[in-house]
């Protein structure tokens, strides 16, 4: 992971307790819409998860998220 991406996590870490940050904050820490932060938050974490998830627990995830019974 570069410098910039573990910045937005790092910032995105420090915000999530008090709601998230404003878009002024987001603006002038990374010059990003908060839109455009959150996008690459979303990709930056979604990304690791898929690769952390141990293929069963992965299975059992979207079988619930279909509303398998007994997932």
């Amino acid at each position: 992971m570069d410098h910039y991406n573990h910045a937005i996590e790092e910032f995105h870490q420090q915000w999530e307790p008090y709601g998230g940050p404003t878009p002024d904050d987001v603006f002038i820490e990374f010059g990003l819409t908060i839109n455009q932060f959150y996008a690459r938050h979303r990709a930056l974490t979604r990304g690791r998860r898929r690769r952390d998830t141990p293929r069963s627990d992965t299975a059992t995830q979207v079988a619930t998220e279909r509303g398998a019974p007994d997932a």
